[in-house]
């Protein structure tokens, strides 16, 4: 019964990752965009006068998107097999995502961070948006690591076919 949610959910991050599941590069690049997600969630939430600590922000800030991926993950196992729309499988997935995150920050953030709903909200997408910048900035940073050390295999491996060829 949990396996297809289980499912959706691995693609889901794996999509959202842009590597598979389990390589150095999913959790490099995953752990950088949750680190700066969260830092920056605690941040903005001193900033704006509130006196949470790091555990209750963060609880904050990772709670509506949690239950925004599991809202995701039920709509594409349960509701969307069941309508027969062709926008449906690409549209009401997300859209149910993005609703219920602004929902349970509206409802749930607020009581974490000890603001209005607004302000939750604001202090929400900022701290995705550092999120998403900590994700490209160590995606690149991965991508450019991995050419490189393909381009140093390939030169060794050229340098030793050379040697090889003059002393056989």
């Amino acid at each position: 019964m949990l396996d297809p949610i289980i499912q959706s959910l691995q693609a889901l991050i794996q999509s959202i990752a842009g590597y598979a599941l389990g390589t150095n590069e999913f959790y490099t690049v995953f752990g950088i965009a949750l680190f700066g997600y969260l830092l920056a969630a605690r941040l903005l939430v001193g900033l704006f006068g509130s006196r949470r600590g790091i555990l209750l922000t963060s609880l904050g800030v990772m709670l509506p998107v949690l239950l925004g991926a599991l809202a995701y993950a039920l709509t594409e196992v349960y509701a969307v097999p069941k309508i027969q729309a062709d926008w449906v499988q690409s549209s009401l997935p997300a859209g149910i995502f993005a609703l219920i995150v602004l929902l349970a920050t509206l409802v749930l953030t607020r009581r974490f961070f000890d603001m209005n709903g607004m302000m939750s909200v604001v202090i929400l997408l900022l701290s995705l948006v550092v999120g998403v910048g900590g994700y490209f900035c160590s995606g690149v940073v991965v991508d450019f690591l991995n050419d490189s050390s393909e381009g140093m295999e390939q030169r060794e491996q050229n340098l030793t076919e050379e040697i090889q060829s003059i002393h056989p």
